[in-house]
């Protein structure tokens, strides 16, 4: 289950939930906290942590923070090493976990894989139809449930 805490020195060496030292919301040196992504409505951003791997095998874990409090929390299972793109209804995020363009619903909490080989940040279309991925070649349009995945055509822009 999620725990709510503070980014931040005052619980960074202890707790299920503890972060690296580094890895401080109070703008400590060498801090590594990464992509960050306001919430449609503004009352959420989410990013990533380094955090302690003895929690998190991956060394790295998602959180929500609420942004007129500061309070975040861990969402549990979930992994993401770049940039967190929101759908624009604020109900899914799209991130790279590994090499894996991955969709997680906030509702559900559960995440779906959508396409692999993903080496870029990810950003959703504003009618939230697509989200568009730089695998190893080129601009790709996936669709949020997976099931639809298509190259932009490359264009020479002299002609």
């Amino acid at each position: 289950d999620a725990q709510g805490h503070e980014l931040g020195p005052k619980n960074s060496r202890s707790g299920p939930n503890r972060l690296l030292p580094e890895a401080s919301a109070t703008g400590d040196k060498g801090a590594r906290l990464r992509g960050p992504g306001f919430s449609p409505d503004g009352e959420r951003i989410a990013l990533n942590a380094r955090i302690d791997p003895s929690i998190a095998p991956s060394g790295y874990a998602l959180f929500m923070i609420l942004a007129k409090t500061g309070q975040a929390t861990r969402l549990p299972g979930v992994r993401s090493q770049n940039v967190v793109a929101w759908s624009p209804d604020g109900k899914s995020l799209a991130f790279r976990d590994s090499n894996n363009l991955v969709r997680y619903d906030l509702e559900s909490g559960k995440t779906h894989t959508l396409a692999s080989s993903i080496r870029s940040s990810t950003a959703w279309s504003r009618d939230g139809k697509w989200i568009a991925d730089v695998p190893n070649a080129g601009v790709h349009l996936i669709s949020p449930d997976g099931k639809q995945n298509k190259p932009v055509p490359r264009r020479d822009p002299e002609g």
